[in-house]
């Protein structure tokens, strides 16, 4: 998800970018004038580098998605490799502790138990 959401947001740039240049000019000038009107164009278009572009996006995307997938979540992981990796009350605690995270969790989540609502 976060791939097609950095993907997307590229070219919603690159659009937006070309839009800005093609209604200024630093000096006045026709052909200046011309090539970023046909810039403009080939952006709306979609045949102008997005074959790469798109692909470098989604390269970023889904190196960004696994890092904040991997921090958002560190504790079920900590407390899964405890888990198994241990033994004796270490590993209970561990266990319980995952319990009652992923019962946290699924109360937060699922039934808005400690959501902050905004619209109230």
């Amino acid at each position: 998800m976060r791939a097609v959401e950095n993907k997307r947001d590229a070219i919603a740039s690159s659009g937006l970018d070309a839009y800005m240049d093609s209604k200024s000019l630093d000096k006045p000038s026709a052909l200046m004038s011309k090539i970023q009107d046909a810039r403009f164009n080939a952006e709306m278009k979609g045949n102008l580098f997005n074959g790469v572009r798109n692909g470098f996006n989604s390269v970023v995307g889904y190196v960004k998605g696994f890092a904040e997938s991997l921090v958002s979540n560190v504790v079920p992981l900590a407390l899964t490799a405890a888990t198994v990796l241990t033994k004796g009350k270490v590993s209970k605690a561990s266990a319980i502790g995952l319990a009652a995270y992923g019962t946290a969790s699924v109360a937060k989540n699922a039934f808005g138990v400690g959501k902050n609502h905004y619209l109230k």
